[in-house]
């Protein structure tokens, strides 16, 4: 439906009474509302009225409101909508509200009351995390992205991608573990925890890529769109969208001005088995817990193409130097 690209072309309200709007399907409208705010419209069941609304700070939906709307052809309609509505002028926000909105109501959704009011309530909790703390850090979340966008199988890598700030690796797929580091500084340094290293590392690989701030670079919302239009299946594009937004929360504003070079963290991006990394010496005394360092990987060799790999490294490594 490319609904940020819609609403951008919808004119400004003459006034807060009317909304502007423009039909994106049969029973569905989109409408730019006072204050620079965003709106999905849906005709309201006469039951709608009966449903409880939801809402956050900037975000809210109303099953049944009466609203004044002008099309795009100049038609005014009045009546009763079910209303999912963005009320901040932020762009920023505007844009990451309708990318959810695009990838986790399908179009079939929109085409049934009963069916858009539950999908709403069901992915409302999503809005809800914008405003709440994230659980990955916003240079992390773009080095996986990246790795997700230009995969040669961008599917296997969403339904490895895990949604559990406790987990140990980023991926995992079939018993073999992906762990993505990045660092901003001149050497191909990282900060690991023991246990991150250790557990199952005969099956883990590390990607490690050096990254650098680039002011025409690419956000973290570039990065999910790219990797979104190369999977086809709407529900491996919701589980990314969702990770997203769980592993951002709050931070979605800052995250987008962090702008990196694809092309160049690409061509730093190397692949190394994990037992070859540099760790500790073992045993570590069982009175030392959460240990963490930092390890150099300038002396290890990287994985080479002859090497066997899992399907999970196989699709990474065509990217690496």
């Amino acid at each position: 439906m490319k609904l940020a690209q819609t609403w951008e072309r919808i004119s400004a309200p003459v006034s807060e009474a009317a909304w502007e709007a423009v039909d994106i399907q049969e029973k569905a409208r989109l409408a730019r509302t006072s204050g620079g705010g965003v709106a999905l419209l849906v005709p309201a069941e006469p039951v709608a009225c009966e449903r409880y609304g939801l809402a956050t700070e900037h975000i809210s939906y109303s099953p049944s409101l009466a609203l004044e709307v002008e099309l795009n052809d100049g038609t005014r309609i009045d009546g009763d909508f079910s209303v999912l509505q963005c009320s901040a002028g932020e762009p920023v926000l505007v844009r990451q509200f309708l990318r959810i909105v695009e990838s986790c109501l399908p179009s079939e959704s929109l085409q049934h009351w009963e069916t858009f009011d539950q999908t709403v309530r069901s992915v409302f909790e999503l809005f809800r995390h914008l405003t709440s703390p994230g659980s990955r850090t916003a240079q992390g979340l773009w080095a996986e992205l990246l790795l997700i966008a230009y995969a040669d199988d961008p599917a296997l890598m969403v339904r490895a991608f895990h949604s559990d700030p406790n987990e140990l690796h980023d991926f995992f797929a079939d018993g073999t573990s992906l762990e993505v580091k990045s660092t901003t500084g001149a050497l191909r340094e990282h900060h690991f925890s023991l246990e991150q290293l250790e557990q199952g590392k005969d099956q883990l690989v590390v990607a490690s890529l050096l990254l650098q701030e680039d002011v025409l670079g690419t956000t973290i919302n570039e990065l999910v769109a790219k990797a979104s239009a190369r999977i086809g299946e709407p529900e491996l594009r919701r589980r990314l969208e969702s990770i997203v937004v769980l592993s951002l929360g709050s931070a979605w504003l800052a995250a987008d001005q962090l702008r990196f070079g694809e092309r160049a963290a690409l061509e730093t991006l190397r692949l190394f088995a994990a037992k070859d990394i540099p760790s500790l010496a073992q045993p570590i005394p069982t009175d030392i817990h959460h240990v963490r360092y930092v390890a150099s990987l300038a002396g290890t060799a990287p994985i080479r193409a002859e090497d066997p790999m899992a399907p999970l490294i196989a699709t990474v490594f065509p990217l690496s130097g």
